[in-house]
């Protein structure tokens, strides 16, 4: 019966990490902390020290994906500019 409830444990365990709506390594940073608090080995500090970190990703993140969106805009600008200047340029 035991491993039953084992066994059950860890394929709820699995089936969650698919349907969670965060990413992998958000979701594995949940569970590192998690582990952290059960075994008593968090301090405010270092909690601290991670959720920076964290922020920072994001944030590094979030200007990328911006840079790129960006640099994609341009590059259809000039597109579209070459674009109409054949078309003028065509008697």
């Amino acid at each position: 019966m035991g491993l039953g409830i084992v066994i059950g444990v860890a394929i709820g365990a699995g089936a969650a990490l698919l349907a969670a709506p965060r990413s992998g390594e958000e979701t594995r940073d949940r569970i590192r902390d998690r582990v952290r608090h059960i075994r008593g080995k968090d301090d405010a500090w270092s909690k601290l020290q991670r959720e920076l970190k964290r922020a920072m990703k994001v944030r590094r993140r979030t200007a990328l994906e911006r840079r790129k969106l960006e640099d994609q805009k341009v590059v259809e600008r000039q597109r579209a500019e070459s674009d109409a200047r054949v078309v003028v340029s065509t008697p």
